[in-house]
């Protein structure tokens, strides 16, 4: 058992490079676990209070670590000044109010500027993109129209004025924002 418990926390420690702990389990909403689909607290009330609740829980919940073996990071995407996926307290990616859900969590991930090694969600989907940047960027984002996003169908001023004013309005739009990389390479988008 020792071992084992060992092992978990040398694993634990590989991962603080990018995935530090938050306050409690970024996969857990309310008490409700997406890894695990089901409610954690009615199912197995002793773990959800020793596992999940606690500061420990990447040392003790293994499909935590399941799942942050399979994220690797994207070298082509940099990070912004707040997560892209963040309207004003509504996360696109988890489609979920994180405020009413997790107060703690949101206050101490989704509003900072080291959200990128916080966050296992925006890992896991920046991830996925996999389209090299344009060589000679325009002066603004193609997609966007004065404060209007044709990639997000919402105007971002509205939803996160920090981030557009450090993404949108600069020629390293394509550095920052990862709907603009996803509709870059999707060959479909006019």
């Amino acid at each position: 058992m020792e071992k084992s418990g060992k092992t978990g926390k040398i694993y634990a420690q590989k991962t603080y490079y990018f995935v530090e702990p938050a306050v409690c389990c970024p996969y857990l909403e309310d008490s409700r676990c997406s890894l695990r689909d089901f409610d954690v607290a009615k199912k197995n009330r002793r773990f959800y209070q020793s596992s999940c609740c606690s500061s420990g829980y990447y040392d003790r919940c293994s499909m935590f670590r399941d799942k942050l073996k399979t994220i690797k990071e994207n070298k082509y995407f940099k990070a912004s000044y707040c997560c892209p996926y963040l309207e004003s307290s509504v996360c696109r990616l988890r489609q979920v109010n994180i405020y009413d859900k997790n107060r703690k969590y949101y206050s101490y991930v989704c509003t900072t500027t080291d959200y990128l090694k916080k966050c296992p969600f925006f890992h896991d989907r920046v991830s996925r993109i996999k389209c090299r940047p344009p060589l000679s960027p325009d002066k603004c984002c193609p997609y966007l129209q004065d404060d209007y996003c044709r990639v997000r169908g919402s105007k971002i001023q509205d939803h996160c004025r920090d981030y557009y004013r450090h993404c949108c309005c600069k020629t390293n739009y394509h550095r920052c924002c990862p709907f603009y990389m996803e509709a870059a390479g999707d060959k479909s988008d006019p």
